[in-house]
C-alpha cells in the first residue's frame, strides 16, 4: 500500500478519464458534478486598433508570449478571420483586425461580417469571447475620429465584451510633462499638471465612446509595458466582463500578470474537490481497498485542477505530482492511517460474511470515518498547497527575468527551491484539519480561509525571494539563482 502510488502513477491519468466516462452522474464518487476534468479549450480574443498602437506588445506583458510585430506585416493583407496560434500557447487564440487608419470599407465590412459570425456561434469553444480595442492616447485626432468610426462598427454588431484599451499613456504624459517645464518651475507642479493632462484625456475619449448610440463598452483601461500596475487592471477588468464561468476560467489561465487569480481559481477548484471528498470518503470507509483507490483518484483531480488553473501547457498533472511526490512530499502518516482503514474495512468485510450477514461492516465503518476523513482532507489541501506553491515560484522567477510562462525545467527549480519550506507549509496544514474533530473537518469555509493564508505567507517570501535572486542574476554575470544551494538560501533568509 505505501508503494501503491508509484507503481500506478503513470497509468493514473488514464484510469481517471476511464472512471470519468463510464461512471453516470449520480453515482457518489463521481467528481463530474463539481470538478470538471475535461482538458479546458482556449480563450479566443480579437484586438482591434491601428498599426503600431502597441497591440504586439500589450499581448506580450498579458499573456508572456511573442506575436509577429505589426509592423513585420504588409499593410491591407490581414484578414481577421485568419487566427494567430501561438506554438507555447494551445490556451491562447487570437485574431487581429489590422490597422484601421485607412478607413477602408472593405476592411470595415470584413470586421463588421466576421463579429456577426462570431455572435451567432454556438459551442463555446469557436466562439470569439473578448474585443480589446486599442487606441493610443496620442494619437492625432484624425486617427482617434478613424478609430472611434471603426468602434461603432465593431460594439453595434456584437454582444461580445469590449474592452477599450487606451495605450502608451507613459508615452503621453511624458509629452505633457514636457510641455509643463516651459509652464512651472516647481517639479510637483510639473506632475500635477501631467497627471490632470492624462486624466482629461482618458475621460474624454471614454466619453466619446459613451456617446455613441447603441455601441457597447465593458470597460476603459489606461496601459502602458513600463507599467506593470496598469498591465494587472486590464486583466482583472477584462476577467470581470465574462459571464460565462468557464470563459473566465480560461482567461485566468491563460494570462500571466495577475498571478493572484489563478491562485484564487485553483484554491476554489480545490475547495470544490475538498467538500466532495469528505463526502465520498465517508461512502467508501467500510469498503476494503476503498480508502486507498479514492485517494489514488483525488490525487490525480487535485494536481489535475491545479494546473488547469495556471495555464502552464508545458506541465502536465502527472508530471506536477511527479515532481511533488519525488521532491518534498512526505506521505508516510496518511499511507499508514489508509492501510489501516483498509485492514479495518477488509475486517468488517469478513466478519458480516463469516456471520451470516451481520452488520458488522457498519461498525467498520463508524470506525474508519474519523480515521479517514482527517487523512482525506489533509491530503487534498497538502497536495494542493504544494502544487500550488511550486508554480507560484515558478511564476515569479519567471517574472522577474522576464520569460513569461514557466517551463518544464522552471517548475522543476521551484519545487527544490519550494524544499526547505515543505515540511512548515505541511504542518501548518495539518494543525489546521483536526485529527478527530469531524465537525471541524467540515467547517469549508474556515478551512479555506486558512489555506489562503498559508498561501499568502508563503508566496509572499517567494516574492521576496525572486527579487534577491533577479538581483543576485544580474551580480553574477548570468548566473542562474537555481543554482545558490537549499544552505545557503536558508543562510540568506536567516539573515534577513
Amino acid at each position: 500500500n505505501v508503494f501503491f502510488d508509484s507503481k500506478v502513477l503513470s497509468y493514473r491519468n488514464d484510469i481517471e478519464e476511464l472512471r470519468s466516462t463510464v461512471l453516470v452522474k449520480d453515482v457518489f464518487w463521481s467528481e463530474r458534478e463539481t470538478v470538471d476534468i475535461e482538458e479546458p479549450g482556449a480563450i479566443r480574443i480579437l484586438v482591434c486598433g491601428n498599426t503600431g498602437v502597441g497591440k504586439s506588445t500589450l499581448i506580450n506583458e498579458v499573456f508572456g508570449e511573442e506575436v509577429t510585430k505589426a509592423s513585420e506585416r504588409a499593410r491591407g493583407v490581414h484578414d481577421v478571420k485568419n487566427s494567430i496560434i501561438c506554438q507555447h500557447r494551445p490556451g491562447l487564440i487570437l485574431h487581429d483586425s489590422g490597422g484601421f487608419e485607412s478607413g477602408g470599407d472593405k476592411e470595415f465590412q470584413q470586421v463588421k461580417e466576421f463579429i456577426i459570425e462570431m455572435s451567432n456561434v454556438t459551442e463555446m469553444k469557436d466562439r470569439l469571447h473578448v474585443i480589446w480595442f486599442c487606441i493610443e492616447m496620442n494619437s492625432p485626432r484624425v486617427q482617434q475620429k478613424a478609430a472611434i468610426e471603426f468602434f461603432t462598427i465593431v460594439s453595434q454588431n456584437s454582444d461580445i465584451p469590449i474592452v477599450v484599451v487606451q495605450t502608451k499613456k507613459d508615452e503621453f504624459w511624458d509629452l505633457q510633462f514636457g510641455k509643463a517645464r516651459k509652464k512651472f518651475v516647481n517639479l510637483a507642479e510639473m506632475e500635477a499638471y501631467a497627471d490632470e493632462e492624462l486624466r482629461e484625456r482618458m475621460v474624454l475619449i471614454e466619453e466619446e465612446l459613451s456617446d455613441i448610440k447603441g455601441g457597447r463598452c465593458d470597460s476603459v483601461v489606461a496601459v502602458s509595458k513600463e507599467d506593470h500596475k496598469s498591465i494587472q487592471e486590464l486583466t482583472e477588468e477584462t476577467a470581470r466582463c465574462f459571464d460565462h464561468e468557464k470563459v473566465r476560467m480560461l482567461y485566468i489561465a491563460a494570462q500571466v500578470a495577475r498571478i493572484d487569480l489563478k491562485v484564487d481559481l485553483a484554491v476554489t477548484k480545490t475547495m470544490q474537490i475538498y467538500e466532495r471528498i469528505l463526502k465520498t470518503a465517508g461512502g467508501v470507509s467500510a469498503v476494503p481497498l476503498g480508502n486507498t483507490t479514492c485517494r489514488v483518484t483525488v490525487a490525480v483531480v487535485v494536481c489535475k485542477a491545479v494546473v488547469n488553473a495556471f495555464g502552464v501547457p508545458s506541465v502536465t498533472a502527472a508530471t506536477v505530482q511527479q515532481i511533488v511526490k519525488n521532491v518534498i512530499w512526505d506521505d508516510m502518516g496518511r499511507n499508514f492511517r489508509v492501510l489501516t482503514a483498509d485492514c479495518i474495512a477488509t475486517v468488517g468485510l469478513l466478519g458480516t460474511l463469516s456471520l451470516w450477514g451481520a452488520p458488522v461492516f457498519l461498525a467498520a465503518s463508524a470506525v474508519n470515518i474519523p480515521i479517514v476523513i482527517p487523512a482525506m482532507a489533509e491530503l487534498v489541501l497538502i497536495l494542493s498547497c504544494d502544487a500550488i506553491l511550486i508554480l507560484v515560484r515558478a511564476f515569479e522567477d519567471c517574472t522577474h527575468q522576464c520569460l513569461g510562462q514557466p517551463l518544464m525545467k522552471d517548475v522543476e527549480k521551484a519545487a527544490l527551491a519550494y524544499r526547505q519550506f515543505a515540511k512548515q507549509v505541511h504542518q501548518e496544514i495539518k494543525d489546521l484539519i483536526a485529527k478527530f474533530n469531524i465537525i471541524k473537518v467540515f467547517q469549508v469555509a474556515k478551512i479555506k480561509i486558512g489555506v489562503e493564508k498559508i498561501l499568502e505567507k508563503y508566496t509572499q517570501l517567494f516574492v521576496e525571494q525572486s527579487e534577491v535572486g533577479a538581483s543576485q542574476h544580474g551580480s553574477n554575470h548570468g548566473s542562474e539563482f537555481s543554482s545558490v544551494s537549499s544552505i545557503e538560501i536558508e543562510k540568506a533568509q536567516k539573515a534577513r
